[in-house]
């Protein structure tokens, strides 16, 4: 069924008449909730004219059309622009990374990030641990388990959501245990991806599946909070890893409309085949494009938690793929990078891509510097 784009306001519109009122807590939060329950009403307003259950109903709802109508996760037209914007900045850092990589393997210089790209990756989800506490629990996972593969590819990923991982407890006692069972599950798949970038990136198919990105998400969210709550019936019982089965909302942008559970599937599918085709245009560069997967999976909303941390690590697998590193952003807190990925979802990937570039230009920087000496 064809679809005319309609007119719905815009995030940022939203935040500015909200801004406009008094700095009633309560009141805030009524009115977000009337302006988002009339936001979907008009996103969604062509069922009202079907009758639910229908063939043409359940087809139309399991598509994912109408939202993606809405939202154009997929859409690179201002990512775009802003590689043109910023292509001086790009190809100096391709120049960096050349120089970078005539001196280290892209494995050595990715084993150095680990620590820093896991916790800054759950410190912007708000885990209160430290780089420090990173770095203790990655020695113990280093200690006890072997994540270096030399099996065939390209499913990376399907082997390590049956390993044992150490108890939180154990790997430091006296802190939450919740907090620290995710940032052992985020360092676990940085040090993964790290040990086999040189491979990955040697590979021409190694962009994880529906089945990896599964199994990433079921290592995510081992021993959290988000376990608990899925077996005690955050909507219907479900595994770890599947896709959710319960419309969402996120603090830290509630008037964010995330596709309601049926569109999930669909969506999923059509993502991938958008990585596929988006990459082999070859028209964005891997820095870009990786910001434009990021955000959209992270839009999308696949599942009940943990959708930002596996967004950036698929970035990550993206980038490695394609000879970069995963992205420790040195300058960038948690409130820069949400409002960074605001922006991107209303339309402004501005900052997110600068900061990108910068991030990965800092850091390839370091690595020659090191190299070079003084």
């Amino acid at each position: 069924m064809p679809f005319t784009r309609r007119a719905v306001p815009s995030t940022a519109h939203v935040r500015r008449f909200l801004a406009t009122l008094p700095a009633d807590p309560l009141s805030q939060v009524q009115i977000e909730s009337k302006l988002r329950r009339s936001k979907l009403k008009e996103i969604y307003k062509v069922f009202g004219t079907m009758t639910k259950g229908t063939p043409e109903y359940t087809e139309l709802a399991n598509s994912g059309r109408v939202w993606e109508e809405f939202a154009r996760p997929g859409n690179t037209t201002e990512f775009l622009r802003v590689q043109d914007e910023l292509k001086d900045g790009l190809k100096d850092l391709d120049e960096l990374r050349e120089a970078a990589m005539r001196k280290m393997s892209l494995s050595s210089m990715a084993l150095t990030l680990v620590a820093a790209v896991a916790h800054q990756s759950v410190a912007f989800e708000d885990n209160p641990l430290t780089l420090g506490d990173a770095g203790v629990v990655r020695d113990r996972l280093l200690d006890e388990i072997d994540m270096s593969h030399n099996g065939p590819l390209p499913n990376p990923l399907h082997m390590l959501g049956s390993l044992p991982l150490p108890p939180p407890e154990e790997l430091l006692p006296n802190k939450d245990p919740s907090a620290v069972a995710e940032l052992r599950n985020q360092l676990f798949l940085s040090q993964y991806l790290a040990e086999n970038a040189t491979r990955i990136a040697s590979s021409p198919v190694t962009q994880p599946d529906l089945r990896d990105i599964q199994t990433m998400s079921s290592v995510l969210l081992r021993g959290t909070t988000a376990e608990k709550l899925y077996a005690s019936g955050w909507g219907p019982i479900l595994p770890l890893g599947a896709f959710r089965g319960v419309p969402i909302q996120v603090r830290s942008h509630p008037l964010a409309i995330f596709p309601y559970p049926d569109e999930v599937p669909a969506l999923m599918e059509r993502l991938l085949l958008w990585r596929q085709e988006t990459h082999a245009q070859a028209v964005l560069h891997p820095l870009i494009f990786a910001a434009r997967y990021e955000t959209y999976f992270t839009a999308v909303h696949p599942f009940l938690d943990g959708n930002g941390r596996a967004g950036r690590l698929l970035a990550g697998f993206y980038l490695v793929q394609n000879g970069f590193l995963p992205t420790a952003y040195p300058n960038l807190d948690r409130e820069g990078y949400l409002h960074a990925v605001r922006a991107v979802h209303e339309g402004r990937p501005d900052s997110l891509c600068w900061s990108m570039l910068e991030a990965q230009r800092e850091t390839m920087s370091s690595f020659l510097r090191e190299t070079n000496g003084p």
